[in-house]
Parts: C-alpha cells; structure tokens; sequence
C-alpha cells in the first residue's frame, strides 16, 4: 500500500509511478479523511510506503493530525516500510519528524527518501513555464534515482537533515502562523461559484455561502490546493499569490 496526499498531483504522481513498477495500490489520504477511516491494515508480505509533501520541512497537519489518531496494523514481518518526502525549496527535518510520528504505531522505516518536485509555493514564486518546465525535469531525474531502490526494497537509507533544530523550530513557527484562513481572499469579481474549492479542500475548511466560498476554521493544512485549483484563479493568500501563476501535475488526475 502507498499512502499518500497530494494538493497538486505532484505526491499522486510520485506514488503512481511507484505502483506501476511494484503493482501496489495507492490510498489518498484526503479520501480516507472523507469517509471517516482511521485503521490501516498492511497485509502479510504487503509493502508500506508514505510520500507527502514537506511544509517547512515538517510533516503537514493533515499527515500528523491523521497519523496520531489512526490504528496502522502490519500483520506479520515480511515488509518493506519506506518513506517518500517530496519537497520544492528545502526538506528541512522532515525524517526525523515523520519518523518520532511513526514510531508510536512501533514502526520504523527501512529507508527514506526525499524527491525535489516543482515548487508551486507561489507565494514566494512566479510559476512561469519556464521555471515549471525546469522543475518538472529535476523532479523526474530525482524520481528516477529513488525508484530503483523501492524496488529493489534496499534498507538503511536514511535521509540526511539539512537544519539544525533551532533552525526547524523556527520554519515550523512559521507554517503554524501561515496556517491561518483570514489570510486567504476570493476576488467576488472573478468567482464564478463553482465549488471546486470546497469540494477539494481535504479537510472540509472551506464551504460555500451565496455561491462564494468562506472558510469556516480558523486553520487549514496550508496545502494551497484551493489556490492552485481555482478554474478563474480567483483565489489568493497573504496578497502574495496574485500574479504568480498556478500549478497542477499534468501526469495525473486530481484528486477531487
């Protein structure tokens, strides 16, 4: 089983080529949030692997939150349990983290990996064609390197960090001050009240009220899936995205 959550298809991508080399079945983790599934079984001589995105270095909310309160049951030994980061500027800590989450399910990854994708953070970058085209050929070589040891199930890689922990703390203050959803805006001009935002949002944060949609907690995961997806890209955050393009893998289909 692949375990994965993907705002923009890039972690879909990473798992469906996974798959198609191991032939196992991928699990979106928005889908399990959706219908209430909290218990996880790995199957005798079932593979376990689990690619998310880092935000900040760190593991997302909707990843830790989830993983805190699921029941992950591996029955027998003959596994390989691995891990998947992929990240755009930098992947911070984001192997110790998941792993001191992990352990209190009593697993330990074999290896770990992380993959460079397109960085479509834009708040910070103007996703022009140019710089997706670029980022979209690092993204396939790295997949290509990490490929061949999930298929050959090689054990003891481990990825190695590149923040000190003052450092990390400091990036994960700032994802949990980013977090908050008065910054998001809608231009009630360009919104055409399609919904697609609401229908989404893997935590249900957003609902429509007179066709526009507002955000009903004060805290998302900050995946910026409603940002990215919007058909008229009438959806901004911070005052820092407008101008600067939108992002989805062509590879694959969304996840609705």
């Amino acid at each position: 089983m692949i375990l994965y959550f993907s705002a923009t298809g890039n972690d879909k991508y990473v798992a469906e080529r996974i798959s198609k080399e191991n032939n196992d079945k991928i699990v979106s983790l928005r889908k399990l949030i959706k219908e209430g599934i909290t218990e996880i079984t790995i199957n005798e001589h079932e593979d376990f692997g689990i690619i998310m995105p880092c935000y900040w270095g760190t593991v997302p909310t909707i990843f830790s939150e989830y993983l805190e309160k699921a029941t992950i049951n591996l029955i027998g030994n003959d596994h390989y349990l691995y891990f998947v980061g992929t990240y755009g500027a930098d992947y911070g800590k984001i192997g110790s983290r998941v792993e001191a989450i992990i352990k209190k399910h009593n697993i330990k990854f074999d290896s770990t990996y992380t993959i460079k994708m397109v960085d479509n953070w834009n708040p910070y970058f103007n996703l022009t064609e140019d710089f997706i085209k670029k980022g979209e050929e690092i993204a396939e070589n790295e997949i290509n390197k990490v490929l061949p040891h999930i298929i050959n199930k090689d054990k003891n890689i481990f990825i190695q960090e590149i923040r000190n922990e003052e450092e990390q703390l400091e990036a994960e203050n700032t994802y949990e001050e980013l977090r908050q959803t008065k910054l998001f805006k809608v231009d009630l001009e360009k919104c055409i009240g399609c919904s697609s935002c609401a229908k989404q949002c893997p935590l249900s944060v957003i609902e429509m009220e007179q066709k526009h949609p507002k955000w009903v907690k004060q805290k998302c995961t900050l995946c910026l899936g409603c940002v990215h997806r919007c058909p008229v890209n009438a959806i901004s955050f911070n005052n820092q995205t407008i101008g600067h393009g939108q992002y989805k893998n062509k590879n694959v289909n969304l996840d609705d």
